[in-house]
C-alpha cells in the first residue's frame, strides 16, 4: 500500500469545501471536528478530469491555534494519521477536519489525542 499523502488527496477547491460544509454531516470529538460530504463525480467536479483518489481531506487549522510553527505541526500530525490509516477510512467522501477550541489550551500537542478522535469517528479499535 502506498503511504504517501499526495496533492490529489487534498481538498482545496472552494466550491467543494462549501459543498461539504453545506451537507452538515458533522461529528464533534474532544479535539477535532469532522465534516463529511460525498465526493463529486468527475462530471460534477468542475475540473473536467476524473477523480484520482478515493477520498480527499481539508485540514483547517486557524490562527487561533498559535504560531505558524504550531499550526504546521498540527497539520503534520493530522496528515500522518490520515496517511498511515488511509486504507481504513471509508471511501467516496470528502472530509474537512477542524481543531476544537478546547484543543487550543494544550501546550503540547500529542498525536495520541488526535488519534482518539479518529478512533471514535471512524470506529477504529
Amino acid at each position: 500500500m502506498d503511504n504517501t499523502f499526495p496533492a490529489a488527496c487534498r481538498l482545496r477547491n472552494e466550491r467543494d469545501i462549501k459543498a461539504v460544509l453545506a451537507r452538515r454531516d458533522i461529528f464533534r470529538g474532544r479535539r477535532l471536528i469532522f465534516y463529511r460530504g460525498p465526493m463529486p463525480t468527475a462530471a460534477g467536479s468542475g475540473t473536467g478530469e476524473e477523480m484520482k483518489t478515493e477520498h480527499r481531506f481539508c485540514l483547517a487549522v486557524s490562527r487561533k491555534c498559535g504560531t505558524a510553527v504550531r499550526r504546521n505541526r498540527i497539520r503534520r500530525l493530522l496528515r500522518e494519521i490520515i496517511r498511515t490509516n488511509r486504507g481504513r477510512i471509508p471511501t467516496g467522501y470528502d472530509y474537512i477536519i477542524r481543531i476544537v477550541d478546547a484543543a487550543l489550551t494544550d501546550t503540547k500537542i500529542k498525536q495520541d489525542a488526535f488519534i482518539a478522535d479518529f478512533n471514535r469517528y471512524f470506529g477504529w479499535d
